[in-house]
């Protein structure tokens, strides 16, 4: 399962200005494509910043991984945020983000989940990766250089 298949352009979103960890995973959220139920929408931010709120889900090298679990039916739902302003997520290392990789899943396929949370993390420990997407002017760029780095990896 390749993050391009599960991506596009409107789930892409690059932060040109300082913003806040809360305000970037609001926006974030309301790019899922679940999120366009109000409802739904609510649960999403409800779960993610419930798991947030246990531990932060910035996890080093300027990445962080905000997830949760939400009745979004059986699809995986993804976001991918560019800070071009590093961002305070009180990460593990002590070291802002820049790259945001939201997920969000329904409790009945956590195993999918799974898979596509070791694949971006697999792809996001590449420096030349993480350098290149930070660096993107757009997100059409943005998702060639994703492809292509799944196209190597």
């Amino acid at each position: 399962m390749k993050l391009g298949d599960l991506l596009d352009e409107t789930q892409v979103r690059i932060f040109p200005e300082p913003a806040l960890k809360e305000e970037i995973i609001t926006a974030m959220v309301d790019l899922l494509p679940a999120s366009r139920n109000p409802a739904v929408r609510e649960e999403i931010l409800r779960g993610v910043r419930e798991r947030e709120g246990i531990e932060t889900t910035g996890l080093g090298h300027g990445v962080a991984f905000p997830h949760g679990i939400a009745a979004v039916g059986s699809a995986v739902h993804i976001a991918l945020g560019i800070a071009r302003q590093p961002v305070d997520f009180q990460s593990l290392d002590g070291e802002p983000v820049r790259l945001v990789f939201m997920l969000v899943g329904s409790e009945e396929n956590r195993e999918v989940q799974l898979k596509v949370l070791a694949r971006a993390s697999r792809l996001l420990r590449q420096p030349a990766v993480r350098e290149a997407l930070v660096q993107a002017r757009d997100a059409a760029q943005v998702m060639r250089l994703l492809r292509e780095a799944e196209s190597e990896d």
